[in-house]
This record gives C-alpha cells, sequence and structure tokens, in this order.
C-alpha cells in the first residue's frame, strides 16, 4: 500500500469520522445543488445543508496528536542541541513565532477537514441524484444550470425537473 493510499484512507476512515458527526440522512436536491455551486465557486458550503457537524474538542485532540507525532517530536530531536547553545533571547523568539505558526496550522487543518467532508458529502449526495452522470464530469455544469435557475426565478417544485431537462439537453449536445 503506497503513502498516498494509507493517507488518504487514515482520513476517511479515522480522522473524519472522529471529527465530525455525519448525518444518515440524504441531502436534499436543492441543498446539493447549492453547496455544489459554493464549492464551484471556491466557497465553504453550510455545514448543516450537507448533514454534518464538527465536533471541536476532537478537532483539537486530533491536530494536537498529528502535530506532535509529525512535527513537534521531530523538531525537537533535531533543534534541541541547536537551541541549547543560542541565546535565551533567541530561544524565546523562536517559541513565539512557532507558537504563532502552529495556530495557523491549526486553522488551516479546520478548513482543509471541512473542505474535505463538503466535498465528499456532495459527491455522496451525487450518487443519489444525479447517478448517471459523473461528479467530475458535470458538476460545474450542474453549478452553470443552477445559476441560471436561481436567475430564472425557478420554483424548488420544479428545479429538479429543470436541471435534469437542460442537463439531458446539454448532455445530448456533445
Amino acid at each position: 500500500m503506497s503513502i498516498r493510499a494509507f493517507k488518504d484512507r487514515f482520513i476517511d476512515e479515522k480522522l473524519i469520522p472522529f471529527i465530525f458527526v455525519i448525518s444518515e440522512s440524504p441531502i436534499l436536491f436543492h441543498d446539493l445543488l447549492e453547496a455544489n455551486k459554493q464549492i464551484k465557486d471556491g466557497m465553504i458550503p453550510s455545514s448543516g445543508h450537507l448533514g454534518y457537524r464538527m465536533k471541536l474538542g476532537n478537532m483539537y485532540m486530533a491536530f494536537f496528536f498529528l502535530a506532535h507525532v509529525l512535527f513537534i517530536l521531530p523538531g525537537i530531536i533535531i533543534l534541541h542541541a541547536i537551541f541549547a547553545k543560542l541565546n535565551c533571547h533567541l530561544s524565546i523568539i523562536a517559541a513565539v513565532l512557532f507558537t504563532g505558526l502552529f495556530f495557523t496550522w491549526f486553522t488551516i487543518f479546520k478548513e482543509w477537514l471541512i473542505d474535505k467532508i463538503s466535498l465528499k458529502r456532495v459527491k455522496d449526495g451525487w450518487k443519489l441524484h444525479f447517478p448517471l452522470f459523473d461528479f467530475d464530469t458535470y458538476s460545474l455544469e450542474v453549478s452553470k444550470i443552477y445559476s441560471e435557475a436561481v436567475k430564472k426565478k425557478i420554483p424548488r417544485g420544479e428545479l429538479e425537473f429543470f436541471v435534469m431537462s437542460e442537463l439531458t439537453k446539454n448532455s445530448a449536445i456533445q
């Protein structure tokens, strides 16, 4: 098993279930379209619409564990002898800089995991609502169709019919 496969498996099977509570309920069609549009626009979709909630305490525990195992302990082992010989003022400055970086890394880690779970939930919803259309191939097109539907003020009850008819019409042309 490659390192990348191990990492992906660890994230999907261990880390995400530990940090997030994921609803068993399927994502509503309208919420799926809105979340897909937000992801394509580079925004973070609403966790409530996608059916997940973050356990912040578990997020901190997971981050602290991973940061210590992967960065802090190896860094201490490598840099201890150097900092022991340096002026204490440089050690204090390094500690302040490291603390700032540590909390910056936490924010990046949190945003990265939220992006990961949002995309995972959208792909799961996609399999339910668009089983005949590949996500990677059609998600951008569906995003454009949804934007058009919003501009035309298509009611929610007619939204699925509108999106499917536009999608099949555009797919038949290609």
